[in-house]
C-alpha cells in the first residue's frame, strides 16, 4: 500500500531574507521543519521549501503539496507532465540502442 504524504508550504520573504516552513503529514505521523535563506528572491524561497520538505521523505510515496505560492504551483503544473514524458522518450530511445543479437 502506499503511503500519501500531505505537505503543506508556507513562505514569506522580506527583502533579501526569505522563510519557509514544511509541515509534512502521513496518517498520524506529523513532522514540520522550517528554515531561512538570506540574500535569496522571492521565487527562489518555495523551491528550497519543497526540496527540504521531499528531501526527508525515507521512502517512495504518494505526495500533495499544498502551496501559497503560485510560481511553485504554476510551475510543478506546467513542467512535471514534460519531465515524465522526457522520461519516457529517453527510456525508450535506450533501449531502442542496445545490442539485440
Amino acid at each position: 500500500m502506499t503511503t500519501l504524504v500531505e505537505m503543506k508550504i508556507t513562505t514569506r520573504s522580506a527583502g533579501d531574507i526569505g522563510a519557509w516552513q514544511v509541515a509534512a503529514t502521513a496518517g498520524d505521523a506529523r513532522l514540520a521543519i522550517n528554515g531561512e535563506d538570506t540574500l535569496t528572491t522571492s521565487n527562489r524561497v518555495p523551491l528550497t521549501a519543497a526540496l527540504q520538505g521531499l528531501s526527508i521523505l525515507r521512502r517512495r510515496c504518494a505526495v500533495e503539496i499544498y502551496t501559497d505560492s503560485a510560481y511553485l504551483a504554476q510551475g510543478a503544473a506546467a513542467l512535471i507532465p514534460v519531465w515524465v514524458t522526457g522520461r519516457d522518450k529517453a527510456s525508450a530511445f535506450r533501449a531502442s540502442l542496445r545490442n539485440v543479437q
